[in-house]
């Protein structure tokens, strides 16, 4: 892989936390926070110091898309489409997202028991949302592969 295609997946993921190779456990205050011809901008909010690091000795922390919580099932179940004005809330037990991945990631809702009979292809709204929250999702860039089944991510 080539550091253009790590640069351009990274920064899918600016202002998620970050590890460095040599810190890998002990830097929780380290973000990424910009890319540029120097390398991987990241800030240690310990330190207060930002300073650049190679795409091969950086990390981003994610979490799988199967450790979604309640709160941002909620959102991409909004964000696609299933709140209506006359539902309050969704009520987290009732409601359940499947995720597949073929050569698109999809989704599948069931919210009160009522489930679509098909998987459709998640919105690049809903799919940017779930970036922005810091979960490993399959990326076109990598083949289809999850940064951390790529070697770019750890999981917290």
């Amino acid at each position: 892989m080539t550091n253009e295609i790590k640069a351009k997946v990274f920064a899918q993921y600016l202002g998620q936390r970050c590890a460095t190779a040599e810190e890998r456990f002990n830097s929780p205050g380290l973000t990424l926070i910009g890319i540029s011809d120097l390398g991987c901008q990241v800030r240690d909010a310990a330190i207060k110091l930002t300073y650049y690091v190679t795409e091969s000795d950086l990390k981003i922390v994610l979490r799988p898309l199967s450790a979604i919580t309640d709160e941002d099932k909620v959102q991409v179940a909004k964000i696609e489409g299933y709140y209506y004005p006359n539902v309050k809330a969704f009520s987290t037990e009732e409601l359940k997202l499947t995720f597949s991945f073929d050569s698109v990631l999809d989704f599948c809702i069931e919210w009160k028991g009522n489930r679509n009979d098909y998987f459709q292809t998640l919105s690049s709204s809903a799919y940017q949302y779930l970036q922005s929250k810091g979960y490993d999702l399959p990326n076109y860039l990598l083949g289809g592969k999850t940064l951390k089944e790529s070697n770019l991510a750890i999981y917290e």
